[in-house]
């Protein structure tokens, strides 16, 4: 965004508008997944999205976002949230993520490819007292190590404890991905795989 931008923006306040930065920067996701204008910070480095069909152009005076050609049905998809979009591939699969804070006074972008199956803890209740450990993803959960709850009125020593409980059980998925999977790491790993296989294993250790 240049100083025009700013001006306008400035000029857009004092008429009385509302929220002018929040709406700037939906309108700069917008326009940045409209003409699929991608991060020239991203990760892992530029060699590896090519390789998957990414094609980058130069945007002449922007050193904070490209031209990008995406591989074969891939897209960018906008979420709820103005500074994050969504990229997903020919099978509908989300394969990373954009950061685009389109703010004139901050304006910055990076983007990432996820690898499909990480180790992930996550609450599964409306309190936020319960967390699932597992290693998966949000709809494919290949293994949950356990679940662990952690009241709202734990004491310091008493949440400690829990803590130590979490790591015991992130390291048992650890293992399991290391076992199962051992390139779970690598962003490019697995995403032939049907969704939903193999078969979910539950963790039987305390039973």
């Amino acid at each position: 965004m240049n100083e025009m931008d700013g001006l306008m923006m400035l000029f857009r306040a004092m008429n009385g508008e509302k929220n002018v930065i929040e709406h700037m920067e939906k309108e700069g996701q917008t326009e940045a997944v409209k003409n699929t204008m991608m991060a020239i910070k991203m990760n892992p480095k530029k060699e590896e999205w090519e390789k998957l069909g990414f094609v980058f152009t130069e945007i002449p005076g922007d050193d904070v976002l490209c031209n990008a050609q995406m591989p074969e049905g891939w897209s960018m998809k906008a979420t709820d949230h103005s500074m994050w979009s969504e990229i997903i591939d020919n099978k509908g699969l989300k394969r990373g993520s954009m950061f685009y804070k389109a703010s004139f006074y901050d304006r910055r972008a990076h983007m990432s490819l996820e690898p499909r199956y990480r180790v992930c803890v996550r609450y599964i209740d409306d309190n936020y007292t319960t967390k699932e450990i597992y290693f998966g993803n949000e709809k494919e959960k290949l293994f949950i190590a356990g679940q662990l709850y952690i009241p709202k009125d734990a004491s310091n020593e008493e949440f400690k404890t829990k803590m130590e409980e979490e790591d015991k059980l992130k390291s048992i998925a650890f293992e399991f991905a290391k076992e199962n999977y051992p390139d779970w790491k690598d962003v490019n790993a697995y995403w032939d795989i049907e969704e939903n296989l193999p078969k979910k294993l539950e963790n039987k250790k305390d039973e």
